[in-house]
């Protein structure tokens, strides 16, 4: 997708999205009964998105169980940005901004391998442009850890959700609400929260059988002590608070500051292989130092840049997937959140932006007093909210043609980062109508 493209698909959809719902005519008819008890709610996948939907329900008065295929021994990722539209969302679910240990993200500056300088773009104000806390810098395990505290801890509103872990799914039936783990027993819900991730399995049972496939790239992933790296006078020594990229045409090397600005977060992108292929092997796994030196050498790179890689411990290596987007993301019973609903390439730093924005609206649209019988209507109502919003999110973060900051002339930034999700839905939901 072009730059122009994208300026296009912005025009037309940021009046309708981003500001306001549509207007829709007063149907007294349809107007839901009174119903006293909490919805019984199963949530599959703990991850940023499957999480953030737990607490939202759980706040909304829910009983709510998440089912992880995981046993969470591993190491969930390096550090992420959790912009001003997430975290405006995940202060009202009760975010403790201290446990974060987030860094305010004052810009970015985007050089060319060498470090001679291409552009900068500098966020401004961001609590007065937008109405929001500061546009975050975060490790992926520090956001994970808190939200599941809020999830699960005794404390807080609502009622704990449980949480099961080594309980991988195999298939769901979505008309009645029901999941069955690999180990052949089953578990029922009124509402079924699809956020196993871009392999999804309830994606491929509920929606479409299609398989992730590889974009041709990958990434190496680690982070470093800033302490080594900001007294050593043979690295590169970033400005504080800020987003670096350094881009060549088919590497790119990302980094920024994260926990309390006491280590860097380091993402390194390398175009070398075959796109549209199903994963033969596992699409994340360790790998070395000296395999991320062979892809970024000098005079490519700085060697100050080059030295920065020298200073990790350890070194993980994702390929970077996509799938095609399917028209709706509800099916029955059954919604998908997050990479299961919209697998974004980290281009833009939305992939966990736009899952937080699914996962906090459901407790919105699903109030304590909603009926089982009106699950699937309002389900629908989710996918009014989030389809055409994260589809185009989506598309942004397709491209590095499009990558932030590229496009930060054309009005991406107040696109994404304006959004209030959770009055997005109130406004929705308040009109109680059924579609």
């Amino acid at each position: 997708m072009s730059v122009q493209e994208v300026a296009q698909r912005i025009n037309e959809a940021s009046e309708p999205i981003a500001q306001s719902p549509p207007s829709l005519p007063p149907q007294p008819s349809q107007r839901l009964p009174p119903y006293d008890k909490p919805l019984d709610v199963i949530v599959v996948g703990a991850g940023i998105g499957g999480l953030t939907a737990a607490i939202s329900l759980r706040r909304a008065g829910h009983n709510v169980q998440i089912f992880e295929q995981s046993q969470f021994k591993e190491e969930l990722g390096a550090a992420l940005h959790v912009c001003a539209n997430a975290s405006r969302s995940l202060l009202r679910l009760g975010l403790n901004a201290e446990r974060l240990n987030g860094v305010p993200c004052r810009g970015s500056l985007v050089f060319k391998g060498d470090g001679t300088p291409i552009l900068e773009h500098w966020n401004g104000d961001i609590v007065k442009e937008y109405g929001a806390q500061p546009w975050w810098l975060a490790h992926r395990i520090d956001l994970h850890s808190e939200l599941r505290r809020l999830a699960v801890d005794a404390e807080g509103q609502g009622k704990p959700a449980q949480l099961h872990l080594g309980c991988p799914v195999a298939g769901v039936n979505y008309d009645v609400g029901e999941i069955t783990l690999k180990d052949g027993t089953t578990h029922k819900a009124d509402l079924i929260i699809g956020a196993d991730g871009v392999h999804s399995v309830l994606r491929e049972t509920a929606f479409s059988p299609e398989k992730a496939v590889t974009t041709g790239s990958r990434a190496f992933r680690f982070v470093v002590d800033a302490a080594e790296v900001d007294n050593n006078p043979d690295t590169l020594h970033p400005t504080h608070g800020t987003c670096h990229a350094f881009i060549e045409s088919d590497r790119r090397f990302v980094l920024y500051p994260c926990r309390n600005n006491t280590l860097y977060n380091c993402v390194l992108i390398v175009q070398d292989g075959t796109p549209d292929q199903i994963p033969t092997t596992g699409w994340r796994s360790d790998s070395t130092i000296d395999d991320v030196l062979k892809e970024f050498t000098y005079p490519q790179f700085s060697r100050k840049l080059i030295n920065i890689i020298k200073k990790t411990k350890s070194v993980k290596c994702w390929q970077l997937l996509k799938r095609s987007p399917i028209d709706c993301w509800v099916n029955g019973r059954l919604c998908l959140v997050g990479d299961a609903a919209h697998p974004m390439l980290p281009y833009q730093g939305q992939g966990g932006g736009q899952a937080i924005e699914d996962g906090c609206i459901l407790g919105v649209l699903f109030p304590m007093g909603t009926s089982p019988d009106n699950v699937p209507q309002i389900l629908k109502l989710y996918n009014q909210a989030r389809y055409k919003r994260a589809s185009i999110i989506q598309m942004i973060s397709s491209s590095e043609e499009t990558s932030a900051p590229v496009v930060a002339t054309i009005n991406v930034e107040p696109f994404i980062m304006s959004h209030d999700c959770m009055e997005y839905a109130k406004q929705l939901r308040s009109t109680e109508l059924i579609v």
